[in-house]
């Protein structure tokens, strides 16, 4: 059990490694993410002027790209658009805090009830594991073997449930609930992305050549006889 668990943790500091390495930093320190974005990709198709709602697509992006943050991270999300639309900042401040922070509240009404649950399969583990003491006292073990460890198994089952969901799941619902709340109040930065114009020019000695080959194909096609010359040399 505790080297599965090992094993999970050495495996999350990888991702966690590999993730960090998709941000870039700030002059404060910060973690800085860069999400190009086009018309339409920001605001949910059921948003309003009034009540700015993410988009979905865009959430399930940055709830991958930000699994990696800890306690010590801030994160600013600087975002291209292909217009100038800083007069929107405020929306999209606004549409991402509101998110999460209903995220946040979800994620601990969830562990709350996690651990309801957790208390229940604790009690429910110590009554069977009262009731194989019990049992031994009033019958002879030996005569049933199967019955008794059958009980011992149970018990101990619900016991390691509880403990999972109580103290194993507070780790994960604390990373959580770090994670969101970096995300609502995270900086936001829109940068508008200039586009180039390349000019294609054509090189007159490129086009000098083009026009000696023209003229060479017109030679050969009015005087084939020196086509017949070059062969036979």
């Amino acid at each position: 059990m505790l080297k599965s668990i090992k094993k999970m943790n050495e495996v999350r500091q990888k991702i966690k490694h590999r993730d960090l390495t998709l941000f870039g930093t700030n002059k404060d320190g910060d973690l800085v993410y860069e999400l190009k974005l086009g018309k339409g990709q920001i605001y949910s198709e059921f948003a309003t002027k009034n009540n700015p709602i993410i988009n979905e697509g865009l959430v399930d992006h940055i709830d991958n790209v930000c699994d990696c943050l800890s306690l010590k991270d801030n994160v600013e999300f600087r975002i291209l658009t292909p217009k100038d639309d800083s007069a929107n900042k405020q929306n999209i401040e606004e549409a991402l805090n509101n998110h999460y922070t209903k995220k946040l509240i979800q994620s601990k009404k969830q562990y709350k009830k996690q651990v309801q649950q957790g208390l229940l399969m604790f009690v429910i583990g110590l009554l069977v594991f009262g009731l194989y003491f019990l049992l031994r006292l009033l019958f002879d073990i030996t005569s049933n073997v199967s019955i008794f460890e059958i009980i011992d198994i149970t018990s101990w089952v619900f016991l390691w449930e509880a403990v999972d969901l109580i103290f194993l799941g507070i780790i994960e619902h604390k990373n959580e609930e770090i994670r969101f709340s970096k995300i609502a109040h995270a900086k936001i930065t829109l940068v508008t992305e200039t586009k180039k114009k390349i000019k294609i020019t054509i090189d007159e000695t490129l086009g000098q050549n083009v026009g000696k080959i023209e003229n060479q194909i017109d030679a050969s096609q009015k005087y084939p006889q020196l086509n017949q010359k070059d062969s036979t040399t």
